[in-house]
């Protein structure tokens, strides 16, 4: 008699936990949909692992670019070595590390409802998860975060119920994810030694966290320095680039991170509830939600001290989400087990709008049926009132997820254009050097410095807070092409205006006296082309509506070269000669009348007054080796005087712009 209360429990909870890991399930694919309605690539900082493994597999060679020398250049050794054992085996990188990162989410389900297993409401926790869109964007997005946060919530877990063993993988497993594994390990130590000191009667049983002994925290820091020495051995610092920055007060670096950290508690959707068990924190608040607090909160602390993250959706706090789950259902139950109906009813009440808040925040703003939220969404996530768009150039909530995705789709069809279009031999300098570099093999430098130093920087930057840099440093490293801008525009963009933009969103000294000029001048070693770029990485076969405008430099001698030939009576031709690769061009022609009237010819062959039109669009430019090949064909009208015809190739959509218009030397012609 007395088993069947408990067996119904039991039953309960299985299905409750079955139906909360189909819902992350089913929320991870979601989120991690694209435009065309199948998974989503990883996260573009995750290809920086890919590429990393794969230079270990296949060169025997851990540096970034291969013969360059060993660069810190990802946070996870963990990772890396995935993406090479995935190269040695012949599976596709990017789905193992997503593929893995999906189970660690759903690891992350099943170790979070092990804190209260005896319960109903102890599948409180695992729904907040769930539901979470941070916790469903980094499983979807391919990194480390979720193996992590899996791993951060587990360690305490084998705290508290004093297994050593456990407790000690655990913490090895997270020194070999990521360099926060020193942090977890110190973290855990605290509250072990905290324990320890508490005053207790004789027969109070000691509890988990004071029966582990000390021995159990020595194995991981013995692996946190094993890693120091062989980084030391390899020629890079003793410490990584992350604790190397964590070491120093950037009071602009912290602003950040703490405006990181208030978007994600106003727009995050639960996090709201982490008031309650911070209220009952001094009294009420069981020993357990107590710790479970303090480490979502430490790894909140730690995200902020750094400046926050550009990773969209607030990823980089996935591993905060489990604990502080945890904690909202300690207190929760506080009010669930008073005698009074009205706390009982409002801890459930709490718990449901959280589970809906966080749903609504993974959510593009639209109604639910009869429900008219639609606007309630777009004010809450209104990109005008968050700080993300300024310092991280990502949007808030869903939005920022999707914008992700086309991006890091988009990158993966630039570095498969790189690959099968530029030369071995070209390097590239981009502030996505992941997806361009795993994709294309080639040499490719970080405008942010995090996987190379930058010149005149003692070592890499880590990937964490708002990203600037020294243009100039960067340019001093000179690169062959410039990938700086994915602007989804048909036109190029005007030069002027494309070195303002790049003033205030990547340089880091901007705001200097005649910075806009070295900048200008600095730039004119380089010509801006448009070049044609698949739609997808998989779709070779299927261009791009929107053309991609890179900055290749002049000293490569890749300019196309264009002849202009007279046949007598008015008649002529325009040729060109192209020994580089495609690339897409406009043929504007020009002509000029006795009477000093201008004239420009339009694809049928007339002559046009007073507007400028090109008389060949969207050329695609392919080698000819040392061939001229003809381009147009025209002659002159015998009502007009025309005395002189000049001929030059631009980029597609522009006009005379002083900069970065036009991709060929003039040619004129004398009739």
């Amino acid at each position: 008699m007395s088993t069947r209360p408990a067996a119904g429990i039991f039953m309960k909870r299985s299905t409750a936990l079955l139906l909360a890991m189909a819902t992350l399930l089913a929320h991870i694919l979601t989120l991690q949909q694209d435009a065309r309605g199948i998974l989503g690539p990883p996260e573009e900082r995750a290809h920086i692992a890919f590429r990393l493994g794969r230079n270990l597999i296949q060169d025997i060679d851990g540096s970034w670019n291969v013969g360059g020398g060993f660069v810190d250049a990802y946070p996870s050794p963990g990772w890396i070595l995935l993406a090479a054992a995935a190269e040695l085996f012949r599976l596709p990188p990017t789905l193992v590390a997503q593929g893995m990162a999906l189970v660690c989410a759903l690891g992350v389900v099943i170790v979070v409802s092990r804190f209260s297993p005896d319960r109903l409401a102890g599948v409180m926790a695992p729904f907040l998860c769930v539901t979470s869109g941070v916790l469903a964007a980094a499983a979807g997005g391919g990194t480390e975060l979720t193996a992590f946060a899996m791993v951060w919530c587990a360690s305490l877990l084998a705290l508290e119920a004093g297994r050593r063993h456990a407790l000690t993988l655990f913490l090895c497993t997270a020194v070999l994810l990521r360099p926060e594994g020193l942090l977890l390990t110190l973290a855990l130590l605290t509250l072990s030694l905290a324990s320890r000191s508490r005053r207790r009667r004789i027969d109070e049983p000691l509890p988990g966290q004071a029966r582990v002994p000390l021995k159990a925290f020595a194995s991981p820091l013995v692996l946190v320095a094993a890693f120091c020495a062989l980084r030391a051995a390899l020629g890079g610092g003793w410490i990584s680039p992350t604790a190397a920055e964590a070491l120093q007060f950037d009071p602009e670096r912290v602003r950040a991170g703490l405006n990181y950290l208030g978007d994600f508690a106003l727009r995050a959707g639960f996090p709201l509830l982490v008031a309650l068990p911070l209220l009952m924190f001094p009294r009420g608040l069981s020993a357990r939600g107590r710790r479970a607090l303090v480490m979502g909160l430490a790894w909140c602390a730690w995200v902020a001290w750094n400046g926050g993250d550009r990773l969209p959706l607030w990823t980089m706090l996935a591993p905060a989400i489990p604990p502080l789950a945890v904690a909202i259902q300690e207190a929760l139950v506080v009010w669930i087990d008073g005698r009074s109906a009205a706390p009982r009813a409002a801890a459930w009440v709490l718990f449901f709008l959280g589970l809906g808040g966080s749903a609504l925040a993974s959510r593009q703003p639209g109604d639910l049926g009869p429900i008219r939220i639609a606007e309630i969404q777009r004010r809450w996530q209104d990109p005008s009132h968050s700080p993300l768009p300024r310092l991280y150039a990502s949007q808030p909530g869903r939005a920022g997820k999707l914008d992700a995705l086309r991006r890091d789709e988009r990158l993966r069809a630039i570095g498969v254009f790189v690959r099968d279009a530029l030369p071995q031999s070209a390097s590239i300098l981009t502030p996505w050097p992941g997806a361009i570099g795993y994709l294309s093999r080639h040499t490719t430098y970080d405008l942010f410095g995090r996987t190379g130093a930058l010149p005149g920087e003692p070592g890499p930057r880590s990937h964490f807070g708002p990203m600037r840099t020294d243009l100039l440093a960067a340019l001093a490293q000179e690169p062959d092409y410039l990938v700086l801008t994915l602007l989804d525009e048909e036109r190029p963009p005007a030069g002027r205006d494309l070195v303002d933009d790049w003033l205030t969103q990547l340089d880091e000294r901007g705001d200097e006296p005649g910075r806009r000029q070295a900048l200008l001048d600095a730039l004119r070693a380089f010509e801006l082309i448009t070049v044609p770029v698949p739609k997808t990485s998989d779709t070779l076969d299927s261009v791009s509506d929107l053309p991609l405008y890179i900055l290749r430099a002049r000293s490569l001698g890749q300019q196309p070269t264009l002849k202009l030939r007279g046949l007598g009576e008015g008649r002529f031709t325009v040729s060109v000669q192209h020994q580089g690769h495609l690339q897409l061009a406009d043929l504007e022609i020009l002509a000029m009348g006795s009477d000093g009237r201008a004239y420009t010819i339009s694809p049928p062959g007339e002559f046009v007054s007073g507007s400028q039109v090109h008389a060949r669009t969207d050329i695609q430019l392919f080698p000819t080796g040392d061939k001229f090949v003809q381009l147009f064909s025209g002659q002159t009208p015998p009502d007009l005087d025309i005395i002189r015809v000049s001929a030059v190739l631009r980029n597609p959509g522009s006009q005379d712009e002083p900069i970065f218009s036009g991709i060929s030397g003039k040619v004129r012609l004398d009739l």
